[in-house]
């Protein structure tokens, strides 16, 4: 007969899957702090004179058949007496709507005198916006995501099993672990998935009403059952 404690425990493969989840959401996280501490540093980085060689539309297609654009931008500036090519826009710099990437073409046409912001350590490294861009803010939304989802849903499960240990032979129900309150990272997942689309309205091309009513509605969503929550956990 098989032990009850293993005929209670989830499918490893769940278990391995739930992890793997939240490992990618950590990496996820982790390039969002490496383009927000390089964000930060590089305003504090000399600048040199420098000129747009090149600013081309870019189109990226998905395989969902989506496309998305970027702004191509090359620029020229010299080092002590060294010449050096820099493609870099901004850290952090994402694709977004044909009309953003239009706007920032509009801001670097070519021949355009530009202040280049240069590495101390390394004249190869440069970049001409300086500051934290919304690549960075994608990164810490999905990273987020992808972990509280994780955590929740091992949460759920532990509950689960929980309640099957506990279970009352011959009661019927007694094993069920029911959902009489939201899990609180629930209600915080919604939160930062609203938050996530508000910021997104930044860069899109559409009615940027219709994405932050949405994303009002998820953080609306998520405040809401963050209040259940903690009320059903002052009750108890």
């Amino acid at each position: 007969m098989t032990p009850p404690d293993q005929r209670n425990a989830p499918p490893r493969q769940v278990g391995w899957f739930l992890w793997i989840f939240i490992i990618v959401g950590m990496g996820i996280l982790g390039a969002g702090i490496w383009n927000l501490v390089r964000s930060v540093r590089c305003e504090s980085w000399p600048t040199v004179p420098g000129v747009i060689l090149s600013a081309t539309l870019e189109r990226h297609h998905s395989h969902k058949g989506g496309t998305s654009y970027s702004a191509s931008i090359g620029y020229d500036y010299v080092v002590a007496g060294a010449h050096y090519d820099g493609t870099r826009l901004a850290f952090g710099s994402l694709s977004a709507s044909a009309q953003y990437a239009r706007a920032i073409l509009d801001r670097y046409p070519v021949g355009k005198k530009v202040l280049v912001y240069v590495s101390p350590n390394d004249p190869q490294d440069s970049v001409l916006e300086p500051g934290i861009h919304g690549g960075t803010w994608v990164c810490f939304g999905v990273g987020s995501v992808f972990v509280l989802a994780g955590m929740m849903f091992r949460q759920i499960a532990q509950a689960a099993i929980r309640a099957r240990q506990n279970a009352i032979p011959g009661v019927p129900g007694s094993g069920d672990p029911g959902m009489q309150k939201p899990p609180v990272l629930m209600g915080v997942l919604f939160i930062l998935m609203g938050s996530f689309v508000a910021i997104g309205a930044m860069t899109s091309g559409g009615p940027k009403w219709l994405i932050w009513t949405i994303g009002g509605a998820f953080i609306l969503a998520g405040l809401f059952l963050l209040k259940k929550s903690l009320e059903k956990d002052k009750v108890d």
